[in-house]
């Protein structure tokens, strides 16, 4: 029965993984809609013009593109709403949420259009994610089940985000109201759904994948050098980075280099530049990704709210154990793939750090357990389990019978 659902997904797709929702729809055999914005067709205007540049240029842009495409996605099935020019506009500006406004009061139009469209009047799914929520609301989505993604979450409520922490709290309150269920990508997420009502029989939690292939343990030996310990990720207080500053400021650690990586964003007014033994990168180039985790030893990521974070699972298909806070775990597990700290707690991130980098077998242990994980959560395994949970949904928006979800809400994917 799956031919008879329609389901529409919605993002104006800033992460090339947010693909793989439409494409896991397809392969269930549904109709299928992706709702988007910047969509890389090679072969239609403007992108075709990107073959006249020079090599080098052509090459770097054509790099960038491909990560607004998924190979298997079909092109028929895709709505480009906003096009490039828009992102183009206002993504360097930094005005992301009028990006999004913009693009949820298109989908809300096209919605409304498709739901009149007689050939459509058959139970229908709709997807979308968190702080994309201009389309929400019943009367817009009669008739069709909402599937509400929460990434990420708002951080908890800790001295660093004074009142805007509880601000975060009543929004999120008041975006899922109308959702009919919520998928989560880790367990802190559905934590904080369950913190703000929602009710277990409302919550799916399913992981992300990684993309194996690409992302691989190093070939051949270490590069000579200190121990290197690596942050990746934007430089705030949500990512808690300043936790991590204070640790190394205090353990200022013998034959051990930490190395922060990413861009500097929001909370953080500027990182000190004299902590020893530490060495901060910024925004590494595309091409430098891939070699930066590969050289890495550990991975420390002490973020106070996470979803699925995607450097964590690409991390660990590198072979390279993590340190993550209780907030942060993806699809880390404690003394397994790495070491789970409670949020917050910097002495315990402290201690974390310092047995790791004191103890070599452990890491090579951590670091083999954390390859076969990855395996075990490449995106093949991502379609098969959200396809599941689409299914699940289909079943329920015919016969609105809750126990056809029972199956799918019993697990975590």
């Amino acid at each position: 029965m799956t031919g008879d659902l329609h389901v529409v997904v919605s993002h104006p797709a800033r992460q090339a993984n947010i693909y793989y929702r439409p494409r896991a729809a397809e392969e269930m055999g549904a109709h299928v809609v992706f709702l988007t914005g910047l969509y890389y067709r090679p072969d239609r205007m403007p992108y075709s013009l990107v073959h006249y540049l020079p090599a080098r240029k052509r090459a770097r842009i054509e790099f960038q593109l491909e990560k607004r495409r998924l190979n298997g996605l079909s092109p028929e099935n895709i709505v480009s709403l906003l096009g490039p020019t828009l992102e183009l506009v206002l993504r360097p500006m930094g005005k992301i949420q009028q990006w999004f406004a913009i693009h949820d009061w298109l989908a809300s139009r096209w919605i409304r259009r498709y739901k009149r469209n007689g050939s459509h009047r058959s139970p229908s799914l709709f997807s979308e994610f968190l702080r994309s929520n201009a389309s929400g609301g019943a009367p817009r989505h009669k008739g069709m089940v909402r599937l509400l993604e929460m990434t990420p979450p708002p951080p908890p409520a800790v001295p660093e985000f004074g009142d805007s922490a509880e601000q975060d709290m009543q929004a999120l309150r008041d975006e899922v109201r109308d959702a009919d269920f919520l998928l989560a990508q880790s367990e802190y997420s559905v934590r904080t759904l369950q913190a703000v009502g929602v009710k277990p029989e409302r919550i799916f939690r399913c992981h992300l994948g990684v993309d194996t292939a690409y992302f691989r343990p190093r070939v051949g030996p270490r590069a000579p050098g200190p121990l290197r310990v690596a942050f990746l990720g934007g430089s705030s207080l949500r990512k808690g980075v300043h936790h991590l500053l204070q640790v190394w400021s205090e353990l200022q650690p013998q034959g051990v280099e930490l190395l922060l990586a990413g861009n500097r964003t929001a909370g953080l007014d500027r990182l000190p530049q004299s902590i020893p033994s530490c060495r901060i990168l910024g925004r590494l180039p595309d091409e430098e990704f891939l070699q930066f985790l590969q050289s890495a030893d550990l991975l420390v990521h002490p973020s106070l709210a996470e979803g699925g974070c995607n450097v964590v699972y690409e991390a660990l298909a590198c072979g390279v154990p993590a340190i993550v806070s209780s907030n942060a775990t993806s699809a880390v597990r404690n003394e397994v793939e790495g070491i789970v700290f409670p949020v917050g707690n910097v002495e315990a991130l402290k201690l974390a750090i310092q047995r790791l980098c004191a103890n070599a077998d452990l890491r090579r242990r951590m670091g083999e357990a954390a390859r076969r994980r990855a395996e075990s959560l490449q995106w093949d395994s991502y379609l098969v389990n959200l396809a599941e949970i689409y299914r699940a949904l289909g079943d329920y928006s015919r016969t609105k019978r809750a126990e056809t979800l029972q199956p799918a809400l019993g697990r975590r994917f």
